[in-house]
């Protein structure tokens, strides 16, 4: 038994280390979320306006097209508890903000991430922007 034991323990464990090898880079892959986090930290001083809300404010409001330097942090299904947490940690690396455009849907007010068909990018709010929640 020990001898069996030993020999599983030799078969699992590089599918282990090659699972947690692959995890580690996969995250390092440039995503959407880690690009609006790491602008909202380090890059964005000059932003008067952040644009927040779902999938309506990521589609619906083009920050190019507004005559102040504007960002869209908007993610698709962000429901108001995720936009509140990301104004709350950017708040201090935006200095010169004096405009937060909330786009707020019918739907906006009664639904959870986690409580939809959506509850998966809930992961991606702990991995890039450390919501504790």
């Amino acid at each position: 038994m020990k001898l069996y034991l030993i020999k599983l323990l030799l078969f699992i464990l590089p599918l282990v280390l090659a699972a947690g090898v692959l995890e580690f880079f996969l995250r390092k892959i440039p995503n959407d979320y880690s690009f609006k986090h790491q602008f909202l930290t380090s890059g964005a001083e000059e932003t008067e306006t952040l644009i927040l809300g779902s999938s309506h404010a990521v589609y619906g409001i083009d920050p190019e097209r507004m005559s102040r330097p504007a960002f869209n942090a908007a993610h698709v299904s962000q429901s108001l508890k995720y936009d509140q947490m990301i104004l709350a940690t950017s708040l201090p690396h935006l200095p010169a903000l004096k405009t937060v455009i909330l786009p707020v849907s019918y739907f906006s007010l009664r639904t959870s991430l986690e409580a939809t068909a959506e509850s998966w990018r809930v992961k991606n709010y702990h991995l890039y922007y450390k919501c504790d929640s």
